[in-house]
This record gives C-alpha cells, sequence and structure tokens, in this order.
C-alpha cells in the first residue's frame, strides 16, 4: 500500500517536530513528548508519505525500550505501525549487548504489540507494558 512516497528516515527537529506533535495531540497534552523532541533524540524516525508525516517512532539503545511510536489516526490499522516497529525492532537487534525489548503503551493498544510478538508482563491502571527477547540473526 506505501510502496510509493514512503520515506522511513531519522527525525529532523527543524522540519519534523509539528508534525510529530500532531500525530497525537491527546498523548502529548502533557508536554512530555514536546521535552523529548527537544532533547534531539538520536534514536528516533519519522515516516513520511509524500510530505506529509504518517507516523514516528523511536527507541533508548541504553535500556531497549520502545518510544512514542505513534501512528496518524487516519492510517491506522493500514500496516504502517507495524512497519515502523518491525524496523526499530532490527535496529534494536544491532545494539550489542542488547537482548530485551520493553514497551509500556496504552493498554487500548495491547492487541497490536500481542500480535507482532510482544509478551503482556503487566498492566497498571491505563498502561501496558510489554517484553520480547530480541532473536538475531548472523547469517
Amino acid at each position: 500500500m506505501y510502496s510509493q512516497g514512503l520515506d522511513l528516515r531519522k527525525y529532523n527537529a527543524n522540519t519534523d517536530r509539528a508534525g510529530c506533535l500532531s500525530l497525537r495531540e491527546d498523548r502529548a497534552s502533557d508536554g512530555e513528548f514536546a521535552r523529548f523532541l527537544d532533547s534531539h533524540p538520536s534514536h528516533f524516525w519519522v515516516v513520511d508519505l509524500g510530505g506529509q508525516l504518517g507516523a514516528c517512532g523511536g527507541f533508548d539503545a541504553s535500556t531497549g525500550e520502545l518510544l512514542w511510536g505513534m501512528v496518524r489516526p487516519d492510517l491506522e490499522r493500514k500496516g504502517l505501525g507495524r512497519y515502523l516497529l518491525l524496523f526499530r525492532l532490527k535496529e534494536l537487534g544491532k545494539v550489542p549487548g542488547l537482548v530485551t525489548v520493553r514497551a509500556v503503551v496504552p493498554a487500548a493498544y495491547a492487541r497490536f504489540y500481542e500480535k507482532n510478538g510482544m509478551k503482556l508482563a503487566g498492566i497498571s491502571g491505563e498502561m501496558a507494558e510489554f517484553r520480547m527477547k530480541l532473536q538475531v540473526c548472523t547469517s
């Protein structure tokens, strides 16, 4: 579906900040996401669909935690989130010594992470924690 016009690239604070903030204003209303973007994250990417941001997400390489994975609401359930998740998992597989990936996400998105191989580790309030053991192929 996205074979034409899809560009997965590193986040650029000058050109992508506003687009990332607009993806999910409800999840970023307390300013935490804006502060994260302003910290110039080194492991954060955007999915550009012909000039419009469709998704963004990253990870913390020191902990293996997936961070701020978001898809534009009108593009959910079309494979874009899975595409970004699999890319991030592939990139995490390149981090020396990292064996476990962790994600803490709104419980409403639990099914997405389960369908993509992550195991539920617990639920606290409206948040769910998922874990996955990295399996890195060497061939």
